[in-house]
């Protein structure tokens, strides 16, 4: 091979692993000329340099462009973090995002990491979930939640604020009122597990029933209370049943004392010290 100038030499635009590359070998010490394969002069100055195990944001990785003819280039890690973020994002829920659960609705068993939303209502984070419409007995810790609901369907929770750490709903404080503002004043979760002391005489008009619903009703004082049960629904009342409609009345004595819960679709379980049915 002729002697000829590095700029007179053809370009070699594909060069491969096994090409060769001059050298001179320890050029402050006794420098010898020598050949490298190109693999060589590439992957063993990176697999002899020294390791960093914490990269920062300035550290610079080289690359083949191949946007454009994979001449080389360099890559600062800030931009190979920014690049992964933008494409994970697409993939998955960031930090922060998902805080507010709004619906739940047509989670299957597996869909909710129970373990993670049992206690997520606290001071405000995660406390208001929407809708869990839907939802199966498996798809949420039914017993921790059995009464939230206001509308006695379980279908609106609206907060799980206040919870105990054990999940249960914390007791409820018995409201003392008229006969006749038990259907203003008696609502919501009152009506699943609440008491109601009747402290004037009137009549007490029943909610229309639905699943769930369980709750006390006791006399304050000697004073007549009657409780329409509402004209949708019946009742089983100390073992006797009546129609739809019907009323029963206590027995005008102090402490009277009635329990109602929920019994079938069309009737009321009512247990009681004695009332009256309507006849």
């Amino acid at each position: 091979m002729a002697d000829s100038k590095l700029t007179a030499l053809t370009e070699d635009t594909a060069p491969t692993g096994d090409d060769l590359i001059y050298v001179v070998n320890d050029p402050g010490g006794s420098p010898l000329q020598k050949k490298v394969t190109l693999s060589n002069a590439l992957a063993k100055p990176i697999s002899t340099a020294t390791g960093k195990t914490t990269p920062v944001d300035a550290d610079v990785i080289g690359i083949s462009d191949s946007a454009a003819s994979s001449v080389l280039k360099k890559l600062t890690w800030a931009n190979i973090k920014a690049t992964l973020k933008t494409y994970l994002d697409t993939l998955y829920a960031g930090k922060g995002s998902n805080t507010d659960i709004t619906s739940m609705t047509g989670l299957d068993n597996d869909g909710i990491p129970l373990l993670k939303v049992a206690n997520a209502a606290s001071d405000g984070a995660n406390a208001d979930i929407t809708s869990m419409t839907g939802l199966d007995d498996d798809g949420i810790p039914l017993a921790k939640v059995a009464n939230a609901a206001s509308d006695g369907a379980n279908s609106d929770i609206t907060s799980l604020t206040g919870l105990t750490s054990a999940g249960a709903l914390p007791s409820l404080t018995p409201v003392t009122d008229s006969a006749a503002n038990f259907a203003a004043n008696f609502t919501g979760a009152n009506l699943y597990g609440g008491t109601f002391i009747c402290n004037v005489t009137g009549t007490c008009q029943l909610p229309l029933m639905v699943a769930g619903m369980n709750f006390t009703i006791i006399t304050l004082g000697a004073i007549e209370v009657i409780v329409d049960t509402n004209a949708a629904d019946g009742y089983l009342m100390d073992g006797t049943t009546n129609a739809e409609g019907k009323n029963i009345t206590n027995l005008s004595t102090a402490g009277d004392i009635a329990v109602f819960q929920y019994y079938t679709a069309d009737d009321w379980l009512i247990t009681t010290n004695g009332w009256t049915p309507e006849a």
